[in-house]
């Protein structure tokens, strides 16, 4: 049997000039990941982190914290959907994270507008027909890609960590519970640094152990998602 761990990537900068760097928070998140994994005795084989600057920091600071010697191996392929790409197609009004960004300072992130907005996007991309730069079943197997590959590094008995994003989480965890498409949309709110725990067993079968684990951040008082 092998184990990975994947664990979401810190609190990132919405407000920011630049969404893919981590917050003040985010970087204490993924120090109290790291420490918590660590306490719980977790001592990776291999690590492997997605290439954005918001998987390579969280993985930087989380190792840091836990004092962990494993390989960091980076696989491009953990990185997160393209969200401008895809809400663009939906609504050509967002060009850019800026302009998102505009809006929400107008009130809109976190309400049911913004909520139709993404959920809308997100199901125009699952129906396909557009013309995006990649396809949600690109997407899916990109990600699926990278999880075979991580578990093929992996010997018998080994565990891995993974640096990701909350979409390709979802992926993973939809395609261990053998999900539809839209069952994925339901799996995309996740916590930032939140630890989803998957077996390979020796038959093949994938098992989510668990989803979004995050008694780090109660305990902190930093939740976020």
């Amino acid at each position: 049997m092998k184990t990975l761990l994947l664990v979401r990537h810190g609190e990132a900068s919405w407000q920011g000039d630049e969404y893919d760097v981590l917050t003040e928070r985010g970087e204490g998140q993924a120090r109290l990941v790291g420490a918590a994994l660590a306490a719980r005795g977790v001592a990776p084989d291999l690590v492997f982190s997605g290439e954005l600057k918001r998987h390579r920091r969280s993985a930087e600071l989380a190792v840091a914290s836990a004092g962990w010697t494993a390989p960091l191996l980076m696989d491009e392929r953990w990185a997160e959907m393209d969200y401008i790409d895809v809400i663009k197609e939906f609504d050509p009004r967002f060009q850019s994270h800026a302009d998102l960004k505009a809006v929400a300072a107008e009130g809109l992130s976190g309400n049911e507008e913004f909520a139709a907005l993404f959920q809308g996007s997100i199901l125009r991309w699952i129906e396909g027909g557009g013309t995006f730069r990649e396809s949600f079943e690109e997407f899916c197997a990109r990600v699926d890609g990278a999880l075979d590959l991580a578990f093929s590094r992996l010997a018998d008995s080994e565990t891995g960590v993974v640096f990701t994003s909350g979409g390709p989480i979802g992926v993973v965890a939809n395609r261990a519970l053998a999900g539809t498409p839209s069952a994925w949309t339901r799996l995309l709110v996740s916590v930032n640094t939140g630890v989803s725990k998957l077996l390979l067993l020796p038959d093949g079968r994938l098992i989510l152990v668990s989803l979004n684990e995050h008694a780090h951040l109660d305990v902190a008082g930093v939740l976020s998602y």
